[in-house]
Parts: structure tokens; sequence; C-alpha cells
């Protein structure tokens, strides 16, 4: 829960408190109600401001570029939130779970305790996935935030030109105008939406990697266990089968709830990414300067990256659980006695259809998805430079 815990802590909250842990501040609730709020405006500002745009002096199709590519990471963020608190009472359950089935807490059946957990190898491979996708997305906070001033002053300081009040997107605000304290004031609120919009999709990102990866964990012991298995030693146990049945019970149980908490998420996920990456593409060959290339490139990357990052980590998932099926099977079962062979056919049927993530059932989380998406985004991408 490192990652996860750092996301929550830029984001103000700690959403998954037991009753034992202590509240957070006031000042803690009041940063998170302003970067939550922020984020909730930015959609509205940013459609107010593409509606009051004169038209005439820029292209509708690069209008529509910038606001919807920008827009998509502000719905995206906010989906995150409203999932994470939605479903907080449910995470925390899963969570309590599958502290009881950790190593060392859950008592394995003697017929498989000469099968070790890999617990450091998924950790360290979870904890190096998470850490290179905050670096990444640290670094895409600050390039995004500082790239308008920045550019202001290198042309006010070493060119001498006029200071532009340059923004991060364009938002509306009751107060804009050309001052220094209405730029600064709408330039903070900008940054905060940002910070809370890149927590809390860190948050929900790194939430389903540290569920997937618990589960990824007890998916390959019950593997190793079922092919490990000696069919006239395990019938003179039943003991043995019934733990082994009940373990897969309880693990494609809580896949499911792990899938009811997250498909809209999935569902919001690649149905943006696949408009947005578009749409930032288009930004990017249609922007007026390399700055705004440049701005606009950090957008498309964050969508490939989080994307990518769900897509992969589903599509692990399933490759794991899928390892049941011959497991169960390559073993010698044809030694046991009929009713054994009935019992280990149940494991066998439930996993011919191996554990998945699903978006609503309309696609299944993996690779393949994330493929199709990148084709979808790049026919729309062709389809608005044709309009251009």
């Amino acid at each position: 829960m490192e990652f996860p815990n750092l996301a929550f802590k830029l984001a103000f909250i700690k959403p998954f408190r037991r009753p034992h842990e202590t509240k957070p501040t006031i000042l803690a609730w009041i940063l998170f109600s302003i970067g939550a709020g922020n984020l909730v405006y930015q959609n509205f500002g940013m459609l107010i401001a593409m509606i009051f745009t004169k038209n005439d002096s820029i292209d509708i199709v690069l209008i529509i570029s910038e606001t919807g590519s920008i827009l998509g990471l502000a719905m995206v963020a906010l989906c995150k939130m409203t999932i994470l608190f939605a479903y907080r009472k449910d995470i925390l359950s899963i969570l309590e779970e599958l502290e009881n089935y950790f190593p060392g807490v859950l008592k394995v059946h003697r017929c498989c305790r000469r099968i070790q957990y890999r617990v450091k190898y998924f950790a360290e491979f979870s904890r190096k996935m998470m850490k290179i996708t905050t670096i990444f997305f640290m670094f895409a906070f600050l390039v995004y935030n500082l790239i308008p001033v920045g550019q202001s002053l290198i042309e006010w300081l070493v060119f001498g030109l006029h200071f532009q009040y340059r923004y991060q997107s364009n938002t509306w605000y009751p107060w804009n105008g050309n001052t220094v304290i209405r730029y600064t004031l709408s330039y903070v609120c900008q940054v905060y939406s940002s910070l809370a919009g890149v927590a809390f999709i860190m948050a929900g990102e790194f939430m389903l990697c540290f569920f997937l990866t618990q589960m990824r964990m007890h998916f390959d012991f019950l593997a190793r266990a079922l092919e490990s298995l000696d069919a006239v030693e395990v019938e003179a146990d039943p003991g043995c089968m019934n733990f082994l049945i009940q373990y897969h019970t309880t693990l494609i149980r809580l896949t499911t709830e792990i899938n009811h908490i997250f498909n809209i998420s999935f569902c919001v996920n690649f149905a943006t990414s696949s408009v947005a990456i578009c749409l930032m593409g288009c930004s990017m060959v249609m922007g007026i300067s390399l700055i705004s290339a440049v701005r606009y490139s950090i957008g498309l990357l964050s969508f490939l990256v989080f994307t990518l990052f769900i897509c992969y980590n589903g599509s692990i998932f399933t490759q794991t659980s899928a390892k049941l099926h011959s497991a169960a099977f390559y073993h010698n079962w044809y030694d046991a006695s009929p009713k054994y062979r009935k019992t280990i056919l149940i494991i066998i049927m439930r996993a011919a259809k191996p554990s998945e993530l699903q978006a609503y059932k309309f696609s299944k989380v993996s690779m393949e998805t994330f493929m199709d998406i990148l084709k979808f985004s790049y026919k729309l991408f062709t389809f608005f430079r044709a309009m251009e």
C-alpha cells in the first residue's frame, strides 16, 4: 500500500480509514475540498470557455481538440474519485479479507504446506511498476503546470516582450482578467485541480494494481499446489480437496467483487481514452507552437500510460489465473478413485474460463483491448485531420 497511500496523501484524504485510525485533520479536509472542487469545476469551466470562444480567429477543430483532450483527463480523474468514495466500504472489506488470506495468516492445509507463496516476487514486480508510473505522473504534473508560466517568463525576461497571462488550459473563471491577482488565482486553481486529478488517477490505478497483485499471488500458489498434488495421498485426506475448492471459490468471488468496483471506471477509461488520444494527437499537429505540442504530448503520454497500466495488469492477471486449468489437469488424478476424479473435475471446469476483468461485458481488460483503443483512436485522428 506504499504507493496507493502516497496518492491519497497527495489528495489530502484517507478514504480507507479503519475505526481505530485517526480521522483526517480539518486542514486536510479543506485542502481536499479545494482540490476536488476545482477538479469538478474544471469540467464546466472548460466547456463554458469553449462555447464563448470566438471561432473566427481560431479553427473550431483545434478548439474541440484542445478542450476535449484536457477535459478527458479531468473526467477520468473525477470518475476515479467518485468510484473510490462510492465503493469505499466494499474496498475496505476486500482489504480486510485479503489481509486475512495473506501468507502467514491463512491456515493452509497440510497437503499444500510444502508450497511457498512467492510474496517477494509479486511485491517487487508491483512496486517497480507503481514506482515508474508515479515518477511519470509527477513529471507530467510539473511540466503541465510550469510550461505556461515558464514560456511567459522567458518572453518577458529574455526577449523583452510583454508578460502574457497564459494558463494550463482554456478554463473560464468568473474573475478572469489581465491583472496579477486574477491571473495568480486562476493559475493556482488549475494547479490544485491538476494535482487532485493526478492524485486520484494514481490512487485508482494503484488500488487496482494492489488488488490484482494479491490475487495473482493467490492464483499462482493455488496453481502450483494443484500441480504438485499426489492423488493417492490426497484421496486419503478429503480435507485437502475441500480446502482447494473453497480457496478457488473465494478467489473467484473476490475477482467478481473487484470487477464490480472498477468496471464503471474501466468503461470510462476506455471510452475517454479512445477519443482523448485522438484529440491530443490533433492538438499536437495542429498547435500554433512547439511549446503547445510539447504540452499536449504530455497529455497524450498520460492517457497512453494509465490505459496501458490498466490493460497490462488485467492481462497478466488473466494469464496467471489461466494456469489453474492445466495445473489441475496435469497431475495423477487417473490413479485415484472415480469420486476423486469427479471432485477434481469441479476445479477443472471452473478453471476452464480464466478469471478476468470486464468493462461491463463490453470488452475484457487486456492488452488486446489496449491495441483496439489505439486502432480506434488512429481512425478518429484521420477523420479529424480530414475535417481540418
